[in-house]
């Protein structure tokens, strides 16, 4: 058995989608894709990149979402309605989700995210966590296989 702290430290991952706005990695032992956004995303340029990291899930057979926000600049509530409805859509499909959240610094950005997630609080499809580091993430992500 593995040592928590090494876990941490030795999770396979594999980049799988590379955009100025969104990076993917897909963590194979978690059964998870990170979300990394950068940047101010418009409402049509987050409803392409959800669609593909949607694809990718699928195609991976990754049954969790890591979203890490912090360098992210905020999204319209009109993306945020966006995103809690296909994900849940997906959940419904695919089967339950969990999603960590790794709360940004920018309190802009956290506001968004607390908006978004609000709305997907209600659903017990999608079942969110918030963490300040990826590795909690990860590992909280893990305990609950």
């Amino acid at each position: 058995m593995k040592d928590d702290n090494q876990t941490q430290y030795t999770m396979k991952s594999e980049i799988i989608f590379e955009h100025e706005s969104l990076t993917l990695t897909y963590y194979p032992e978690a059964s998870c894709i990170l979300e990394t956004w950068n940047g101010f995303t418009s409402f049509d340029l987050f409803a392409e990149l959800l669609e593909e990291v949607l694809k990718l899930m699928v195609q991976k057979g990754a049954k969790n979402l890591i979203l890490d926000t912090r360098l992210h600049k905020g999204l319209s509530p009109k993306g945020q309605e966006h995103g809690v409805n296909r994900c849940t859509l997906h959940a419904k499909e695919h089967g339950q989700m969990l999603h960590a959240i790794i709360v940004p610094e920018d309190v802009f950005s956290k506001f968004s995210v607390d908006n978004f997630v609000k709305k997907l609080d209600k659903s017990q499809l999608v079942i969110n966590a918030y963490f300040k580091e990826l590795e909690d993430a990860l590992k909280w992500i893990m305990e609950q296989h």
